[in-house]
């Protein structure tokens, strides 16, 4: 059984480094990402797990090795990965959070975002149970789901769809349920719901943020009083 988590313990903190990917057989080749320093041992080989560039980008050093071989041997093959992108976008009060775009490519590019919201008590995934009390799960839902309104009504308010009519309609048929509140990143202002329309590659010009801010003040009251959230809202 696993031991109950103290999250009023206090914790270690980390830094943030560079490395790049070790690939024996080219290695002049850069492919840097992100990577986390600690005195915590085991917090430290924790995180290293979590920001590896295979779980990071879903490429392992023998997917990427092939590519560059392939493009070595025909000048018309294209490495299908492109780049990593991240930013640390809350390391604070025992949370360390991070968001990440993979791009790719094929017949076009292809974007990839997750974001990683880590505990630096125990280096283990924050999950929206954690922070969030279970009899308020339904009102923040739809609390959310009137900020994703306010997005949607915005967008054809603010842009002028009359050559293209059916993006009014996809936006309207979006909606925030409870399996979203799964998608989310801390930052300095509160924490952000990543809400994905899901618009087709020839639209995505159109397709307005899906991010939904909610500030500590507007979540006070839906957080549980003593999960990772304790040393924002103790005072």
């Amino acid at each position: 059984k696993l031991k109950k988590i103290d999250y009023t313990v206090g914790c270690s903190s980390v830094s943030l480094s560079l490395k790049n990917l070790d690939i024996p057989d080219y290695p002049d080749e850069e492919y840097p990402y992100p990577a986390f320093e600690t005195s915590n041992k085991g917090l430290k080989k924790r995180l290293a797990y979590v920001f590896s560039f295979a779980n990071l980008t879903g490429y392992a050093v023998q997917d990427i090795t092939e590519q560059i071989k392939q493009s070595e041997e025909d000048e018309y093959s294209i490495r299908e990965y492109s780049e990593l992108d991240y930013q640390v976008t809350y390391n604070k009060n025992c949370i360390l959070s991070m968001a990440t775009t993979t791009v790719t490519v094929a017949a076009h590019f292809n974007y990839y975002s997750e974001s990683y919201n880590i505990s630096l008590i125990n280096g283990m995934e924050i999950i929206i149970d954690d922070i969030v009390r279970q009899d308020m799960m339904n009102e923040l839902t739809a609390f959310c789901n009137g900020k994703l309104r306010n997005i949607i009504n915005d967008a054809i308010e603010e842009n002028d769809y009359s050559e293209a009519p059916e993006i009014i309609g996809m936006l309207q048929e979006n909606e925030f349920d409870v399996r979203n509140l799964n998608y989310f990143r801390f930052s300095k202002d509160g924490i952000v719901f990543e809400y994905s329309f899901g618009f087709p590659h020839v639209y995505l010009a159109a397709e307005p943020s899906g991010d939904i801010l909610l500030t500590w003040k507007e979540m006070k009251g839906y957080a549980k009083p003593k999960g990772p959230l304790y040393f924002i809202f103790k005072n």
